[in-house]
């Protein structure tokens, strides 16, 4: 399945974790790369996630709407990057619907943003 994303909820997969681990590895084995979707503010308490092999992590709309108008949560956001860019993992953001928010999580160095809106390259 080279070229599949499988994406895990956040609140499934700290539960799971375990469960995950084993999905990472078997779907690996495919080509498959594995994520953690609808991630927010429990992303702190996912260390043992952390270390199941995953690829990528996409913030939660939730989390990242209104960033740009609050330094605070773009400070946090762009922390949560750079470590998350430290194990190894890629960054997303979803659901972004302003070009102001898109700008600034470009800024905090995200990998990539889904829409409906995506900053001018």
């Amino acid at each position: 399945a080279p070229g599949l994303w499988l994406e895990v909820p956040e609140d499934g997969a700290l539960r799971q974790i375990e469960l995950v681990r084993e999905l990472v590895t078997q779907m690996h084995g495919c080509g498959a790369r594995v994520g953690i979707e609808h991630a927010g503010e429990r992303l702190t308490e996912a260390g043992g996630l952390l270390e199941v092999g995953l690829d990528f992590v996409k913030l939660d709309a939730s989390f990242v709407e209104g960033l740009s108008a609050d330094n605070a949560r773009r400070e946090h956001v762009a922390g949560a990057v750079r470590m998350l860019h430290g194990i190894g993992l890629k960054v997303y953001a979803e659901g972004v619907t302003s070009s102001d928010d898109a700008e600034a999580l470009v800024g905090c160095g995200l990998d990539g943003l889904t829409g409906p809106v995506v900053p001018a390259a």
